[in-house]
């Protein structure tokens, strides 16, 4: 297998660009958490044959739109996935009842959770939330971090994968979005810059610059 040395070389510390300064404008990560009456129940009888045989089955894909089942631990899990806001629903039913147990979204990007998630009990009713956007920690939302980034790095780079952090600087605890940013098109390293964006701010923290070091990255 072949192996090579990623070295991330620190370019600028502590930015002084705060969150205010960089927008344009405001960005809404609120998502559409409901679930309909025909969700709360799964039918696999037209396709058990395939979800039993492989442990999953697509049951709709386009441009746009990815629909899936998978059969894990007694459980079935359906995901719907929409590739423009790179969003997935996954919702969870009990295999011999079909019924409802839980359901939630994770941004794929950083296959995090985002919005709420709700438990059921087997009589349908909700148990338990779970507000996965921390809102003490990030008043910046994913997507106003993402616009911070592409702004400062302009139109020939696009986001390659976020997740939300948290370190000890100047002996305060600071919790952050880390951006990384690839030139669109491109597959090397040395056409990435991952950025620390405060997540409450929005000031840029650090952006670093990502190396690669190897005598064969670059064969066929």
């Amino acid at each position: 297998m072949k192996k090579f040395l990623i070295i991330f070389s620190l370019i600028f510390v502590f930015g002084c660009s705060s969150y205010s300064q960089n927008k344009k404008a405001v960005y809404d990560c609120t998502i559409k958490d409901t679930i309909t009456q025909e969700e709360k129940l799964i039918n696999v009888e037209n396709y058990k044959n395939d979800l039993y045989k492989n442990g999953g089955f697509t049951l709709f894909e386009n441009d746009t739109l990815l629909i899936d089942v998978s059969l894990n631990n007694n459980s079935l899990t359906k995901r719907k996935e929409n590739k423009k806001t790179h969003i997935i629903k996954a919702i969870q039913y009990d295999e011999i009842s079909k019924k409802i147990i839980s359901y939630e979204f994770y941004y794929t990007k950083g296959n995090f959770n985002i919005g709420k998630e709700y438990y059921y009990d087997s009589s349908g009713k909700i148990t338990k939330t779970i507000n996965n956007d921390d809102p003490e920690n990030y008043t910046l939302c994913y997507k106003e971090a993402e616009a911070i980034v592409l702004k400062k790095m302009g139109k020939k780079y696009e986001i390659y994968v976020l997740v939300r952090e948290n370190k000890i600087i100047n002996n305060e605890k600071v919790y952050y979005w880390e951006v990384i940013t690839s030139k669109i098109g491109s597959f090397k390293y040395a056409d990435k810059r991952e950025f620390w964006i405060h997540g409450k701010t929005g000031k840029i923290i650090k952006i670093l610059k990502l190396r690669v070091s190897t005598d064969d990255y670059f064969k066929k």
